[in-house]
């Protein structure tokens, strides 16, 4: 019951871990694992923190009405509350494409916008390609370029992370 509450088991372990490695005599080469906790530990929490909010979402969506789950998703990443950028940005990429599917385009217009307002994520990439594909059936072809540009080199920089990681 106390698994992902402030002080909780789970939360405990995220926090303890980051206070080890922010400890170590071998910071400088544990930035990017410091970096890579904070945002996935926190992101599995929120996967538990938020269990109620993505089963009625799921719920909704299970049942044909994307356009409810879109709402339920979009509440959730805008309740002023500590979740991580990252989550928020996929939630908003996520309800952009229910709207979608909905045929809802201005309000999937609206969800993605608000999803590359956040941190850049793999959802991020997601939300322009959407952000391209809307842009591209209104006629605005320089505008779709931007996003496809932007999520290129959006995807161009996970890339040159994980080579950076290999080498």
């Amino acid at each position: 019951s106390n698994y992902t509450a402030r002080g909780g088991s789970m939360m405990v372990v995220v926090e303890e871990t980051s206070n080890f490695l922010q400890a170590s005599p071998n910071r400088a080469r544990l930035e990017q694992v410091i970096a890579d906790w904070n945002t996935f530990g926190k992101l599995r929490v929120m996967q538990q923190v938020l269990a109620d909010e993505l089963k009625a979402a799921a719920a909704a969506s299970k049942a044909g009405d994307a356009a409810k789950a879109a709402s339920t998703l979009e509440e959730t990443a805008t309740k002023p509350r500590d979740i991580p950028d990252a989550y928020r940005t996929t939630l908003l990429a996520q309800a952009g494409e229910l709207r979608l599917s909905a045929g809802d385009k201005e309000g999937a217009r609206k969800a993605f916008e608000a999803a590359i307002r956040h941190t850049a994520c793999r959802a991020t990439i997601n939300a322009r390609l959407g952000l391209a594909a809307l842009d591209a059936e209104r006629g605005d072809p320089a505008s779709a370029l931007e996003h496809l540009r932007a999520a290129v080199a959006e995807g161009n920089w996970a890339c040159r992370v994980i080579e950076s990681r290999r080498n």
